[in-house]
């Protein structure tokens, strides 16, 4: 995210708004600290996938976190809410819906982008 805003900086653009969306509980929590003082920014501790679901999750506390994927382990899991963006933007504006998206999420971008064909395709046509 902050790498984002510095590129409009620098490109002397502004965000209207940024959606940030973070299901591992160490990087929310590093997320929320280092967005502190910037506006218009909502970080939402869940994850995205093509439906709403919850997944275990292994952070790695050799990384202090830094590092996560899906397993269907059950030893050191936490769960973790995953959601689609058509369903997080399902009752938001038009207005209030992404111009971009920005997804890196490992070897989920596929559900994240199939959870969000409604959305593009309404943003496409309007």
């Amino acid at each position: 995210v902050l790498e984002f805003i510095s590129c409009m900086k620098k490109r002397d653009k502004v965000y209207k708004h940024i959606y940030s969306f973070e299901a591992n509980p160490f990087n929310f929590e590093r997320a929320a600290k280092n967005l502190l003082g910037y506006n218009n920014i909502d970080l939402i501790h869940c994850g995205i996938s093509s439906k709403r679901i919850d997944l275990k999750f292994i952070c790695s506390y050799e990384t202090n976190g830094l590092k996560s994927h899906i397993t269907s382990d059950d030893v050191d899991t936490i769960i973790v809410p995953m959601t689609s963006l058509n369903l997080f933007f399902a009752d938001k504006q038009i207005n209030e819906r992404p111009t971009i998206i920005k997804i890196n999420i490992g070897e989920g971008e596929k559900e994240a982008l199939i959870g969000a064909l409604h959305i593009i395709q309404r943003k496409k046509h309007s």
